[in-house]
């Protein structure tokens, strides 16, 4: 299973938090800014149940910091929903301060289940969001365990093949370097700057859909890791997520709003949160995770 999402998930450009405060401009028109509740939270298919940030949102020019503008003193609580969207079990969250909330108990998240977020803050918003947890899937066999960069023989993984109600499965890669101190950059993300360097640690993938995956006799799909995935030379971990719709509505539009599209910018789409009351997200997701070793190719230099 992949490594801790909150706080991890948002690879390459920043926590999901943040990157709506600094970006606040392509929410919100600068004349008609208000200021709204941020919430930020995960649910895992298999794992504990994480924490709930609460924050507020600034405009653009103002310099953000999230410890400056947290929410202390909300009532936030997690329900376990049965099959007709009625609350079955409720977790509630305390306080932990810096607009940090965590679940009062330990409770393993159900795959195929749905959960609904309500958070009722100190002047009394409410702000309530839903979600549906993909399957759980496991790896069946990692191929290439060792790759050199940009060979012919891409890593592949053979993957189980988890379920969404509804529709094909979304995925993303995470990538994080376990020795970046040890070994080079790759080409593509070679810097001297250390705030890069540090981002290209853990990285994210375009989002790719299940169809564009090869299906086996025996009911796996082979996946190839795409070399645009690799920042460091060395040992890697690879986890592949299966996304709910808020987690790939934010990211499809994220993408947009980061520069993924060919739109004017008076035409690029507010990023989508599907929180009611306020903004964020409350996602989830289904994880899997290998190890790929990258050789550096013949000849190469280093940094």
């Amino acid at each position: 299973m992949g490594s801790k999402i909150s706080r991890v998930v948002f690879w390459s450009c920043c926590l999901i938090i943040p990157w709506l405060m600094l970006n606040s401009c392509n929410l919100y028109p600068q004349d008609d800014f208000e200021e709204q509740y941020v919430v930020e939270s995960y649910l895992i298919a298999g794992e504990m149940m994480e924490e709930v940030l609460l924050s507020k949102t600034l405009p653009f020019e103002e310099e953000y910091d999230f410890d400056e503008n947290t929410v202390s003193g909300a009532s936030v609580t997690v329900f376990e929903l049965d099959e007709d969207s009625t609350r079955k079990n409720s977790i509630p969250y305390f306080d932990q301060g810096n607009g940090v909330y965590l679940p009062g108990e330990d409770v393993k998240v159900q795959p195929l289940r749905d959960y609904e977020l309500e958070v009722i803050t100190p002047s009394e918003d409410t702000l309530r969001a839903f979600t549906s947890v993909p399957d759980t899937f496991s790896v069946a066999r990692n191929a290439a365990q060792e790759v050199t960069y940009q060979s012919e023989e891409q890593a592949e993984v053979d993957l189980t093949r988890s379920t969404f109600p509804g529709r094909q499965n979304i995925y993303i890669f995470s990538t994080v370097a376990l020795e970046p101190d040890t070994y080079p950059m790759t080409p593509l993300y070679q810097t001297d700057d250390e705030k890069d360097r540090e981002i290209a640690k853990q990285l994210r993938s375009n989002i790719i859909s299940e169809g564009s995956y090869q299906v086996n006799d025996d009911g796996t799909i082979t996946i190839k890791y795409p070399w645009l995935a690799v920042a460091w030379f060395g040992p890697n971990r690879v986890t592949v997520y299966a996304l709910d719709d808020n987690t790939y509505d934010f990211f499809r539009s994220q993408d947009v709003q980061l520069g993924g599209n060919t739109q004017a910018p008076g035409q690029i789409e507010n990023v989508i949160t599907h929180v009611e009351g306020g903004t964020g997200l409350f996602g989830a997701m289904a994880g899997a995770s290998f190890h790929i070793f990258v050789w550096p190719p013949e000849g190469f230099s280093g940094d």
